[in-house]
């Protein structure tokens, strides 16, 4: 394959047939009676050299020839747009160099040379004997094998080897494009059937290639067969929580365990959602256990955002040829059922419980804000005549109103200026979020409708559903008051606290439209006696 690579040099090797490349030199000085080589762009030879005279090979074996060899083939070897001509150092012979330049790299160079140009007397040329230490007369006797030319005739040689050089371009240039495209297709061929068979999230395995290869490995040879199912406890409440990317990290995270944990043979896929399956040729239902064991270990050194990997398990193992492999698959996904069923229950309830903590962590005011609402809500209610589990309910919710803010970038929730109509947006979806995440735990899902409640309006005018009046929650008539009446009172990050007469005064003026009428005048009892 050439290398397509901008940043890493094509070489001659690449592009061109070393051997038919020297075929094509040799044919030329044979034809032609002059010397050819073709460099690199350093200058170092690539071919061997074809049609070098006696007195070539001569003057190259001493030190001085050897050295004004190497300067002159630099220069004719160096890259250029046009032939580039230069007179031997060592017995003034012609010499020219053509060079070969795909995608403005300079691949190699063409040099053609050892030739006298008719003029040039013999004694001019035996001058060069005593340059680089050779006897005169051994000089003379090599020199007659050097071929003659006439300037002319020189000149369009190296026309010819112009045109050669620039042919040799395109032709690398066209092999070049067509490697580039095979090179593509091939690619993309792979891609496809990567995708085929993979998933694109994880890189594991997809549904297809699982269902193909519990097919395939279904053999004799490969039993005891072992079948782990696996599924992601409370994935749904964390993407509610954090949002579809966090949730997306954890099963590539996880997907990264299940690679390093399980063995090479092992077939892992992900099915799809939060669901995950394994076969494991060869391997005993104690073997498959002991794996399992280890990716609960590898787990419990991983977390995000604070939050553990709570995944569950189910095995089942083939042994003989008469069991029904479809059935091992089924009892090993039951036993993951089974697990799940209070495995998740219990992370559900422990991720809510740890998404408060997150959210008290990040910002502090908000810890303060839903303790202060819980204890305002909890009175109210209290004052109103609410019955004690009722009470305990408000307590409750008052504390957990805002946790849909976990879901809210913190750049919005500490803004320090007004905010604008898209943060604004973007804020008003927090009750929505925080019951989606009170609802998916059974602890929590009897508040989840009163968080989602406390921004509507007895007039109607509130979110996200536009409830009215009594439609709303009691408890989330008594949340809004004291969340409202809270946030007038205290520092926020974009203005200073109001004054408490103020807080009223702007309660009462919202008696019967932001407010329940009847609850307004308890609440305005509690604070004017000192009680919140």
């Amino acid at each position: 394959m050439l290398n397509n690579n901008a940043t890493n040099p094509l070489n001659f090797e690449e592009l061109f047939d070393i051997k038919e490349m020297q075929k094509i030199q040799d044919a030329f000085s044979a034809a032609t009676g002059v010397a050819s080589l073709i460099v690199n762009a350093e200058g170092l030879p690539i071919t061997k050299p074809s049609g070098f005279c006696d007195l070539c090979n001569a003057i190259r074996n001493t030190k001085q020839g050897k050295i004004n060899c190497q300067i002159s083939d630099k220069i004719i070897g160096a890259k250029s747009d046009h032939l580039v001509s230069q007179k031997c150092l060592s017995g003034n012979f012609y010499d020219v160099g053509a060079s070969i330049i795909v995608e403005d790299q300079h691949i190699c160079s063409w040099l053609i040379g050892q030739v006298v140009v008719e003029g040039v007397s013999d004694e001019e040329l035996l001058e060069y004997a005593d340059v680089v230490g050779i006897d005169r007369d051994e000089y003379k006797k090599m020199l007659i094998n050097v071929k003659r030319m006439t300037l002319i005739e020189f000149e369009n040689l190296g026309n010819f080897l112009y045109i050669n050089a620039k042919y040799l371009s395109v032709i690398a240039k066209q092999r070049l494009d067509l490697s580039r495209e095979v090179e593509a297709r091939i690619k993309k061929e792979k891609e496809i059937v990567f995708l085929g068979n993979h998933d694109i999230l994880t890189g594991l395995y997809n549904r297809r290639f699982f269902d193909d290869e519990l097919l395939r490995l279904d053999t004799k040879r490969n039993y005891p067969i072992s079948i782990i199912m696996a599924d992601v406890n409370g994935l749904k409440l964390i993407n509610d929580s954090y949002g579809h990317y966090f949730g997306d990290q954890l099963l590539i995270q996880l997907a990264q365990i299940f690679k390093k944990t399980f063995r090479t043979d092992d077939i892992i896929a992900r099915l799809g959602g939060d669901e995950f399956a394994m076969i494991l040729p060869n391997t005993s239902l104690g073997e498959a256990e002991n794996i399992i064991d280890r990716v609960k270990k590898a787990c419990s050194f991983q977390k995000t955002e604070a939050l553990d990997f709570s995944v569950s398990y189910g095995f089942d193992a083939k042994t003989e040829e008469d069991q029904d492999m479809l059935q091992v698959v089924i009892n090993a996904e039951n036993h993951m059922y089974q697990l799940k069923s209070y495995e998740s229950a219990s992370m559900r309830h422990n991720t809510i419980e740890l998404i408060m903590k997150a959210l008290f962590e990040k910002n502090q005011r908000e810890k303060y804000h839903s303790d202060r609402v819980s204890f305002i809500s909890k009175t109210l209610a209290i004052k109103a005549g609410l019955s004690k589990d009722e009470v305990k309910r408000i307590q409750t919710a008052g504390l957990m109103h805002d946790i849909g803010k976990i879901g809210i970038s913190e750049t919005i929730l500490n803004n320090p200026s007004k905010l604008s109509e898209q943060d604004f947006l973007e804020i008003q979806k927090h009750p929505e979020i925080g019951y989606r995440i009170l609802n998916a735990s059974s602890d929590f899902n009897i508040i989840s409708e009163d968080v989602l409640q406390h921004h509507e309006r007895w007039d109607g005018k509130g979110y996200p559903k536009g409830l009215k009046g009594e439609e709303i929650s009691i408890v989330a008539r008594i949340i809004a008051l004291a969340d409202t009446y809270d946030a007038m009172i205290s520092d926020r990050a974009y203005r200073k606290a109001y004054s408490k007469e103020y807080a009223l005064a702007e309660i009462e003026k919202c008696s019967g439209s932001q407010f329940d009428p009847k609850l307004v005048p308890l609440f305005m009892n509690l604070v004017i006696d000192n009680f919140l």
